[in-house]
C-alpha cells in the first residue's frame, strides 16, 4: 500500500497475513453511551490515519453513494411493486445523492476500515480494545467509517448507533477539526447514501416490512431526513 511520503507499507508475496497480541475484550452486546464515545474516539484516529495513505493502484471508487447508486439500479430492474409511498422515498434518495455529487467531491478521502460495527470491535469494561476485520478496507471518504459507524444494524434498534439514540452522544465524543467539518458539511449526505443502499438490500431480499418501520422510527426521520 502506497504512503503519501512515496514509501510502501508491506510486500506483496502474495499471502495475506497478520501479526497480534492477544487481546482481551467482546463484542458489545448493544449501543451503549460509552461505547458511543469509544467509538467515537476510533473514528478520529482512523480519520487521521487514513489521509496518510495515497490511492492504491488499480483501486476502484467504492465509496459509499456510488454502491448505493448501483444498488438502486439492480433493485429497480429486480425487486417486486412496491408500495407507491415507499418508491417515492426511495426515488428521492437517490435525487438527492445525485444533486449531492458534487458537494461531496470536496471531501478528503484515503484508506477506511469499511466495514466498522459492533461485531467488528471488542471492548473490556466499556473500554475499546481493538477493532477488527480489515478485509473490506478500501479507498473513500474518510469521513465514510464515521457514517458506516452510525447505520450499521439498522434493523436492531439496540445495536444501531442512530435507533439507539446515541447519534449525540456518539458525535459529542469527536475532537478531531477536519472531522468535524466534514461532519458538518456532508454527513448527513452520506448517511442518505446508506441508508438507500440498504433499503435496496432490504427490497431485494423481499424485507419491505423493515423498510416501512425505518422510515416510521423517530430517531431516523431526526437524523437523516430531517
Amino acid at each position: 500500500m502506497p504512503l503519501t511520503s512515496g514509501d510502501f507499507l508491506g510486500h506483496d508475496a502474495g499471502t495475506f497475513f497478520a501479526l497480534f497480541n492477544y487481546v482481551q475484550g467482546a463484542e458489545p452486546s448493544n449501543f451503549s453511551d460509552s461505547v458511543a464515545r469509544e467509538l467515537a474516539h476510533a473514528v478520529d484516529i482512523l480519520y487521521t490515519v487514513g489521509e496518510t495513505f495515497g490511492r492504491p493502484n488499480g483501486s476502484s471508487n467504492l465509496s459509499i453513494d456510488k454502491r448505493a447508486l448501483a444498488q438502486y439500479e439492480e433493485s429497480r430492474q429486480s425487486s417486486p411493486l412496491l408500495d407507491q409511498s415507499i418508491a417515492d422515498i426511495v426515488h428521492v434518495l437517490r435525487s438527492h445523492l445525485l444533486a449531492n455529487a458534487q458537494s461531496i467531491s470536496h471531501l478528503k478521502t484515503g484508506l477506511v476500515h469499511g466495514d466498522l460495527k459492533l461485531e467488528n470491535t471488542l471492548f473490556l469494561h466499556d473500554k475499546l480494545q481493538a477493532i477488527l476485520d480489515f478485509d473490506d478496507y478500501r479507498y473513500s471518504y474518510l469521513l465514510e467509517d464515521t457514517a458506516m459507524v452510525l447505520m450499521h444494524n439498522l434493523h436492531d434498534p439496540t445495536k444501531n448507533c442512530i435507533r439507539s439514540g446515541k447519534y449525540d452522544d456518539f458525535v459529542r465524543a469527536i475532537t478531531n477539526p477536519h472531522l468535524l467539518s466534514d461532519i458538518n458539511s456532508s454527513l448527513k449526505i452520506l448517511l442518505r447514501a446508506r441508508f438507500l443502499y440498504d433499503a435496496c438490500k432490504y427490497i431485494l431480499n423481499n424485507n419491505v416490512r423493515l423498510v416501512e418501520q425505518l422510515l416510521n422510527d423517530k430517531h431516523i426521520n431526526r437524523y437523516i431526513f430531517s
